[in-house]
């Protein structure tokens, strides 16, 4: 979508819980925005569901090459708060396009269901007996199974989860 073109992309901050609502109203104006959205598991009701939540809620991504001297009508779009300003220059902060491809790299391996996690990442256990559980992620061990070291009762130690029971904590 982006590849192979030199893109720089502007930081607008949402308003609360808005981010899609700014997204769609973007798009309506003929803005490429980027959202990211990452599923999460969450214990909800005892029981873990699968929820999806924003990668950086509040905040959404917009083309600079499409905003090019439309700032104030970013600014003014319904679920917008602002656009955040560089006050060196105070001209929009800009991020180069080789962050936002970075970002949607690892949310393609994320949601094909490849292992992001790397060694020391903090994770947290989402089920078994381990259930909510924060621990340092360690090793895999195989290709269903992995390593944490887990604080248990002041005492650390190394316990071996399913990797489909962890997730990184954000």
């Amino acid at each position: 979508m982006f590849r192979g073109r030199t893109y720089m992309w502007i930081i607008a901050k949402t308003k609360p819980n808005q981010e899609k609502k700014a997204d769609i109203n973007l798009l309506n104006q003929g803005f490429n925005t980027f959202l990211p959205i990452i599923n999460r598991k969450k214990f909800h009701k005892n029981q873990w569901v699968t929820i999806k939540n924003y990668l950086f809620s509040g905040y959404i991504f917009i083309n600079e090459s499409d905003a090019h001297g439309k700032y104030q009508k970013i600014n003014n779009t319904y679920g917008i708060s602002k656009v955040l300003i560089d006050f060196e220059t105070f001209k929009p902060f800009l991020l180069q396009n080789h962050i936002i491809e970075e970002i949607m790299d690892r949310l393609k391996a994320y949601h094909s269901g490849e292992s992001i996690i790397s060694k020391n990442d903090i994770v947290e256990v989402t089920s078994g007996i381990h259930n909510e559980l924060k621990g340092i992620f360690l090793e895999d061990i195989s290709n269903k199974r992995s390593k944490l070291l887990i604080n248990i009762l002041k005492s650390y130690r190394e316990v071996i989860v399913n990797k489909s029971d962890i997730q990184l904590v954000y």
